[in-house]
């Protein structure tokens, strides 16, 4: 599609693809303005369902309005496809961001980072919309480090049930590292799903890898951990993460949803030390059995520590691609 033109939009460069579209990078002729592109697959245009996920995605997306969530400009349907023409964002996704620019980010970094993650995550739950696919690939760091936007709602739920029900019963959607018990279980999702995932996204982007590795577990065995067993503890990949962020971490990806965060502020508010933390439930005070898997190590040598000194257990390692935030 390089060089065509959708409507007022000629295609410039094409960013990547994904099993649902390809995504592309396009300039607005008249406004002189960038864009980002999704386009449905064209094998994919006659499924009646997914036309309706897609459409459901612009939907979604029509409705938020928020510094930390991409906007959507427009949805379009021609006779060359169906397209999401949304904001552009210069930058990385979470974790090719980890894994090539910065590696395990310090903590004060990473507090900064977060608070915007909830801030974007607390009102799209307001508007009552449950995003169900939260992970690094979705959110994308800008190229200066400082600002992060979260995107790709094609799975989103709206929790007043206005949208059609387009999955089965007891089925699962999302990506399984990053899924909360509930979700791994086929069952009902609330925001304190999202609260789940967002901290397995914190143990990332402090430890600078996901607690778990398909590459060296079957998903049965991920399940299996998600559901009967604590994250690992933090220490134990980067020394020097505060037991203040270890106990958020432990609240927030609590096995029974009751125990987690109620919202994304409540979240926020125990981030930034504006609430103390409620004491945990024995089940978290126990220590038990994970599934050790190894470290994904960043590229570009040894992170540092939160002195300035190299990290030992970090070296050279093959380059390790998760999929891309079009996805």
């Amino acid at each position: 599609m390089l060089g065509q033109q959708i409507l007022n939009y000629r295609i410039t460069a094409k960013i990547g693809e994904g099993g649902m579209g390809s995504v592309f990078k396009a300039q607005h002729t008249q406004l002189d303005r960038p864009a980002a592109i999704k386009a449905l697959h064209p094998n994919l245009v006659s499924n009646a369902m997914i036309r309706e996920r897609f459409k459901n995605e612009a939907a979604t997306m029509a409705h938020l309005r928020h510094p930390n969530i991409v906007s959507l400009y427009d949805y379009l349907e021609t006779p060359q496809g169906l397209f999401l023409i949304m904001e552009f964002v210069e930058g990385y996704p979470l974790d090719r961001y980890i894994q090539e620019v910065s590696g395990p980010i310090p903590e004060a970094r990473a507090l900064a980072l977060f608070t915007k993650i909830l801030e974007g995550f607390a009102y799209a739950h307001q508007q009552g919309v449950v995003h169900r696919d939260i992970k690094p690939s979705n959110l994308i760091i800008s190229a200066d480090g400082q600002e992060v936007k979260i995107l790709d709602f094609g799975i989103a739920k709206l929790l007043d049930g206005s949208t059609k029900n387009l999955t089965k019963t007891g089925s699962r959607m999302g990506t399984v590292l990053y899924m909360s018990p509930e979700q791994v279980k086929g069952g009902m999702l609330d925001q304190r799903s999202d609260i789940y995932s967002l901290g397995v996204t914190l143990f990332q982007m402090l430890t600078g890898r996901c607690p778990y590795d398909e590459a060296t577990a079957t998903e049965y065995e991920v399940y299996h951990q998600i559901v009967n067993f604590p994250l690992p503890r933090l220490q134990e990949f980067y020394p020097g993460v505060s037991s203040r962020m270890q106990a958020l971490i432990d609240r927030a990806t609590a096995k029974n949803p009751e125990d987690r965060f109620a919202s994304c502020d409540e979240f926020k508010a125990a981030l930034l030390g504006q609430t103390a933390l409620p004491k945990q439930s024995p089940a978290l005070q126990k220590p038990r059995r994970f599934l050790r898997l190894p470290f994904l190590r960043p590229k570009g040598g040894l992170p540092r520590d939160r002195g300035g000194a190299k990290m030992a257990g970090f070296g050279p390692r093959p380059y390790f691609y998760a999929l891309p935030w079009w996805v």
